[in-house]
């Protein structure tokens, strides 16, 4: 219950699309490099009441900020710089995503059909 992200400055620079690349399901089958902080912390309150306070480094550290995003209802793809975000947006135009009607189901639907 309410939780709260904490993260460490990033460091200045672009991201490696070798090693900062991220993904997600709401977007299948595509991923963008991007830059996320190397350590995040999550504090908030329990069902039962009681403190909840999770420090993680490294990929969780990416996974824990990618599904907080996603609380807010912000996609990664709505973090990328101008160049990959003109890509992304291109990509659902032709898969014609955000289209009334069309949708996927993850693990039902064949998308290479």
């Amino acid at each position: 219950i309410n939780p709260e992200l904490w993260i460490t400055p990033l460091e200045p620079g672009e991201p490696d699309p070798e090693e900062e690349s991220e993904g997600c399901l709401s977007f299948p089958g595509e991923r963008f490099p991007l830059r996320r902080s190397e350590r995040a912390r999550v504090t908030g309150i329990d069902l039962d009441g009681q403190p909840v306070d999770i420090e993680v480094d490294g990929w969780r550290a990416r996974i824990l900020q990618h599904e907080f995003d996603h609380l807010d209802g912000v996609l990664y793809l709505d973090r990328l710089g101008d160049r990959d975000w003109r890509t992304a947006q291109k990509i659902s135009r032709k898969q014609g995503w955000g289209t009334p009607g069309k949708s996927w189901m993850p693990g039902v639907d064949d998308l290479d059909a």
